[in-house]
C-alpha cells in the first residue's frame, strides 16, 4: 500500500511531496539535494574538511550536513533546494568565523561553475536605486579570478530619470574604458536587465539622451563583448557581488 501526502498553501500545492512506501519515506528532490550535498563533501574534502549528511534532517527542500575539522565539530549546513528557479541556497550554522568564511567560499565556487566560464574576461554589471541615489557596480575577472571592482554614484542629472538603469548602464561604461586602458579587447558581460544587450545592439530604440549616448559610446568602443543574460536575484554568485557593491556605494 503506497500513501501519498501533499502539503499544500493557501496559493498551489507546493512541489514537496512525501511517498510512504515499505515504511520509507521519500521525498521529491531528494536526488538534487543529495547531488548537491555529494558535490560540496567533496569540494570540502579537498580543503581537509570532512561532511556527512545527517539522514535524519530531511525537510522540505532541505537537508543538513555536520561538518567536522580534524574531528571536532565545528557545525552544520543546511542546503535548501529551489524547484522553481533550481538553484540552491546554503545556511552556515557554523561555530568558527574562520571555517565559515573558507565553507562560503566553497560554496560559491561550487555554484558559479555552472553559469561561467572561468576563461578569459567575464565581467558581472549592476545597478542600484535607492532613496534617490543612484550607483553602480561591477567585477572583473580573469579566469575565474578578480582583477578589478568597479563602483560609484551617478548623478541625478546623469541619470535621465533613469534611475536603476542609469546605473546598469554606468557599469558597463565603466568596465569598456577600463578594458580599453588595459588593451583588453575581447570579454563577456553578464547582465540582467535586457536592455543593456538590446540598446548595445539596436535592437530596442534608444529614445531617452542616456540610452541614445550608451547606444554610440558601445558602437565606438571597438571591443568585442559577449552578452549573456540571466535571471536577476536568483543566488547567481557574481551578478550578486555586483548588485551588493553598487549598494554600498550608495551606503557609503
Amino acid at each position: 500500500m503506497i500513501n501519498v501526502k501533499f502539503t499544500e498553501n493557501t496559493k498551489s500545492i507546493r512541489y514537496f511531496k512525501q511517498i510512504i512506501i515499505n515504511n520509507k519515506m521519500v521525498i521529491t528532490f531528494e536526488k538534487n539535494l543529495r547531488e548537491k550535498a555529494n558535490e560540496l563533501k567533496e569540494n570540502l574534502r579537498k580543503e581537509n574538511i570532512n561532511a556527512a549528511l545527517n539522514e535524519d534532517s530531511w525537510e522540505e527542500y532541505c537537508v543538513s550536513m555536520n561538518i567536522k575539522h580534524a574531528g571536532i565539530d565545528i557545525g552544520d549546513v543546511k542546503i535548501y533546494y529551489s524547484p522553481n528557479k533550481k538553484t540552491y541556497k546554503y545556511i552556515n550554522l557554523i561555530k568558527d568565523k574562520n571555517f565559515k568564511e573558507i565553507i562560503k567560499n566553497i560554496q560559491n565556487s561550487s555554484d558559479i561553475k555552472d553559469v561561467y566560464t572561468n576563461k578569459g574576461y567575464e565581467i558581472d554589471v549592476d545597478g542600484s536605486y535607492q532613496k534617490g541615489r543612484t550607483a553602480y557596480g561591477a567585477i572583473i575577472r580573469k579566469n575565474g579570478k578578480v582583477i578589478k571592482k568597479l563602483s560609484g554614484e551617478v548623478t541625478e542629472n546623469e541619470t535621465d530619470g533613469s534611475r536603476q538603469i542609469a546605473g546598469e548602464l554606468r557599469a558597463v561604461e565603466e568596465t569598456v574604458n577600463w578594458c580599453k586602458e588595459n588593451k583588453i579587447n575581447d570579454i563577456t558581460i553578464y547582465y540582467d536587465y535586457a536592455g543593456i544587450e538590446n540598446w548595445a545592439r539596436g535592437r530596442w530604440m534608444a529614445k531617452k539622451n542616456i540610452t541614445k549616448k550608451y547606444a554610440m559610446f558601445i558602437n565606438k568602443a571597438g571591443m568585442k563583448i559577449n552578452w549573456v543574460k540571466i535571471k536577476s536575484h536568483t543566488g547567481v554568485f557574481w551578478n550578486e557581488e555586483a548588485d551588493k557593491l553598487a549598494n554600498k556605494a550608495i551606503s557609503n
